[in-house]
């Protein structure tokens, strides 16, 4: 593998953020578009209040590094977490005290990189070093087997950016062939996988993060380069990715898919939440001072954090949101993520350094500066 390729788990605590400020590339004629209108029924009424019901605390275990979690239906939580020995564990939390972990499957060094558990908790991707070259392997945490990906030449240095899209049906990576970027797309539907050429994408700069929007047709990628960052969006067809938008980053920031034509974004830059609509090119400002948040299934409710310690939701229609409401205090979070209806919010950082902020939801944090809550809401 390539030295210049940095490792990263497809299933970090911490989210990639994304910087602002941008350009359309291309031209075309103008488009009119009518403004995003609010679903009425998805996700609940307009007027949903994010009441807080009950705060649970995931207890920490001693272990070599943050655990990663996804969903396994409504209220079950999967942690794929490494030991002091580093290696890694795939475990089962059941509510309501999510504090008796039933082991699926443990891992030892053979494994080799493993990570990125899928959001629908279906999955674990492996990457397992052979003699010539790596294996990639999707791990089912339901014990029915694995499923051969790829298998990728040594030549062809692997960056271990592996990320899933949001629903959790296709996984992607990054290889390099011939000094350019090419994006790897499996459909955990269909078994297929697709091979999508980045021409104008530079080798020498490394891609952090390869994800593939729901529908498979567009794909958010960043990558970093002389200290700078940039993220790029671009569409999926015809053995090539097409750039569609691209900015120049200056901080860790995130971005997701409101719908298959409008990006929300947070803005490292100047700490705003935006909107970027590719339609008509229009950027909007939604809110400012947001450093992290986290979009529901169905698009119609976010969880965001305005300051170090707070964590706050509110339902996203068109470009506002309406009923913002603090749901935590106490936290510092590095990785937010609803539950498949939305009734749910995982959240997982550290410990605030100030001993006198506490949560006003919860009792006092554990000795250990790790933290994992599952907020649930009133129906």
């Amino acid at each position: 593998m390539a030295n210049r390729h940095k490792p990263l788990l497809a299933g970090l605590l911490l989210l990639l953020a994304w910087i602002t400020a941008g350009c359309t590339l291309g031209t075309g004629a103008k488009t009119i578009v009518i403004p995003d209108q609010p679903d009425e029924t998805a996700g609940g009424p307009p007027n949903r209040s994010f009441q807080v019901k009950t705060i649970y605390r995931i207890p920490v275990r001693e272990q070599a590094q943050a655990g990663v979690f996804a969903w396994s239906g409504e209220e079950r939580v999967l942690e794929l977490y490494w030991d002091s020995l580093r290696f890694p564990h795939l475990v089962r939390l059941e509510p309501p005290s999510y504090d008796k972990p039933e082991k699926l499957r443990d891992f030892d060094r053979s494994s080799g990189f493993v990570g990125g558990l899928s959001p629908d908790g279906r999955y674990a991707c492996q990457m397992v070093p052979e003699k010539e070259g790596y294996a990639i392997r999707l791990v089912s945490s339901t014990g029915q087997g694995e499923i051969a990906v790829d298998r990728v030449p040594s030549e062809r240095g692997v960056v271990e950016s592996m990320a899933w899209s949001n629903n959790g049906r296709f996984f992607a990576y990054v290889a390099v062939r011939d000094d350019r970027y090419e994006i790897a797309v499996f459909d955990t539907q269909g078994g297929r996988l697709a091979r999508y050429d980045w021409p104008d994408g530079a080798a020498s700069f490394p891609v952090t993060m390869a994800k593939v929007s729901d529908d498979g047709r567009t794909a958010l990628l960043t990558t970093v380069g002389r200290s700078r960052y940039a993220f790029v969006w671009g569409s999926l067809g015809g053995g090539a990715f097409s750039e569609l938008y691209a900015k120049e980053l200056t901080d860790d920031a995130q971005a997701d898919w409101a719908s298959e034509d409008r990006l929300v974004f947070a803005d490292g830059e100047d700490g705003a939440l935006k909107s970027y609509d590719r339609r008509n090119g229009e950027l909007v400002v939604i809110r400012d001072r947001i450093r992290r948040f986290a979009l529901s299934a169905d698009k119609q409710s976010i969880a965001y954090t305005t300051d170090d310690v707070t964590v706050e939701a509110a339902k996203l229609q068109g470009n506002t949101l309406r009923n913002e409401t603090q749901i935590y205090q106490g936290i510092v979070p590095g990785f937010l993520m609803w539950s498949p209806s939305g009734g749910s919010l995982l959240v997982q950082g550290s410990k605030p350094y100030e001993s006198s902020r506490q949560s006003v939801a919860a009792p006092a944090a554990p000795a250990s500066d790790a933290l994992a809550l599952i907020v649930r809401f009133q129906s």
